[in-house]
């Protein structure tokens, strides 16, 4: 224990000595003009980057705050954009069909049109088909009874029959002429 007396007197020793005074004050000084020079010399450069940091953590906050905003906008965009193609589909599924309906019917309707032209040609076709084999079976008959009579009968019989016919043609066309 001596030791650490010996020692514990050394040490107050050297803290009354002059020098260690000198350091101590010097210390001092050095303490009190680096805490007052410093934030003089440093201050306004650290106060303008606190400022820019401040600014851009503001700036940080508003472009998050937009981008936000926009991802919201973005859906809502995105589903009225849904809504509106389905409306558009309907919209259009809708004209289509009403297309169609419309070109049906007039296809129909042509068709029938076709049809109908068709009937009456195929019936006065028909009809002049008759008309001919009529006439030519009536000119057949007529050479064919020609031929007939000629060789059957005598001429003063031939002329008796056409007598006859004459006649009989006339009091036909008088009924004609009657009714």
């Amino acid at each position: 224990m001596a030791g650490f007396a010996e020692l514990f007197q050394e040490a107050g020793r050297e803290v009354l000595s002059v020098q260690f005074l000198v350091e101590f004050f010097q210390g001092c000084l050095l303490i009190a003009a680096i805490a007052f020079f410093v934030p003089r010399l440093l201050g306004p450069g650290i106060a303008a980057r606190a400022q820019r940091v401040k600014t851009e953590l503001d700036a940080a906050e508003t472009a998050d705050a937009e981008r936000a905003k926009a991802g919201r906008e973005a859906k809502r965009i995105v589903s009225a954009a849904r809504r509106e193609s389905k409306s558009a589909l309907t919209q259009a599924c809708g004209e289509v069909e009403a297309e169609r309906s419309g070109a049906l019917s007039a296809a129909d309707q042509e068709a029938a049109e076709i049809v109908a032209v068709a009937r009456r040609t195929i019936e006065a076709e028909k009809a002049a088909v008759v008309a001919q084999v009529c006439d030519e079976t009536v000119v057949l008959v007529t050479v064919v009874a020609r031929r007939y009579l000629r060789e059957v009968l005598s001429d003063a019989e031939r002329r008796d029959l056409t007598e006859k016919v004459v006649l009989s043609s006339l009091e036909r066309m008088d009924t004609l002429q009657v009714e």
